[in-house]
């Protein structure tokens, strides 16, 4: 039996490179069920780096990965690494720029 409960739960690590700090990534580990929806450790990740929740994406072997998506649905090993990410904001390419609006 306490073989049974320790194969339902897995450690999955995130991690996190922001784009404004040169590269350098951050890992952390959570501990959770496989079959909990991945959803509560991606909120415990963004409150430990404050992060805005709705601004993350997150990826698995190259594809995106869903909030309500379980370990076992995308058939995780114990200690297997998400990344994540921030969505990209502007796209200008240039900060100076100024605009200006008329009305007429």
């Amino acid at each position: 039996m306490a073989v049974k409960q320790q194969d339902s739960i897995v450690t999955i690590r995130i991690q996190y490179s922001p784009r404004n700090n040169g590269g350098d990534s951050q890992i952390q580990s959570f501990r959770t069920r496989r079959d909990d929806p991945l959803r509560r450790i991606f909120l415990d990740f963004c409150d430990s780096l404050e992060l805005v929740y709705g601004t993350v994406r997150v990826s698995y072997d190259g594809r995106r990965v869903l909030e309500t998506e379980t370990p076992d649905q995308l058939e995780m090993d114990d200690r297997d690494i998400i990344d994540a990410f921030t969505d990209q904001s502007g796209g200008c390419g240039r900060s100076d720029h100024l605009f200006l609006v008329l009305i007429i």
